[in-house]
């Protein structure tokens, strides 16, 4: 058990896929600030979602900040990764927020969903499910270190975990 005088001082979300948001409720106040950390050529986990996520949270009155690093891909961060393309399976056809129940064996509770892409809205299983595989796609995305991207990264994250003690 902790101390009562622990608190959680902030977070920080690293190239996070916002696409799929999962949420059990709306209107809970988050504790604590939240920093995403972006890619702007992130083709993996695009910056947009994220984006569009954390302008929705503070227009709620939620800490939540963003800082897109010009030029950067997938894990700009990781020292010496050279060039390269991976085909890899993402859901990024959609961007989809999904209501969640708060027991999470309570299936009957669960939505609405809504796809901002496609507009349409989800209150039951049989739609959900045959929408859904219109999300997937595979692609091809780009990883590459981004040095200047990364040094950048490092220095915000840093002030934003000293601004969150």
């Amino acid at each position: 058990m902790l101390p009562t005088d622990v608190k959680w001082a902030g977070g920080v979300a690293v190239y996070p896929g916002c696409n799929m948001r999962y949420r059990v409720d709306q209107h809970s106040k988050l504790p604590a600030p939240i920093l995403m950390v972006l890619g702007e050529k992130d083709d993996m986990t695009p910056a947009k979602p994220c984006m569009e996520l954390a302008d929705e949270y503070a227009a709620a009155g939620h800490p939540v900040s963003y800082k897109v690093y010009p030029g950067a891909t997938h894990v700009f961060d990781r020292l010496n990764q050279p060039w390269k393309k991976y085909n890899e399976g993402n859901f990024n056809l959609c961007s989809m927020d999904v209501c969640m129940p708060y027991v999470s064996n309570d299936r009957s509770s669960w939505g609405p969903a809504h796809d901002k892409v496609s507009g349409k809205t989800f209150t039951d299983d049989k739609e959900w499910n045959a929408h859904m595989p219109k999300c997937k796609q595979t692609s091809w995305i780009t990883v590459e270190s981004n040095d200047k991207a990364r040094e950048e990264a490092v220095k915000d994250v840093l002030t934003f975990m000293k601004a969150a003690k």
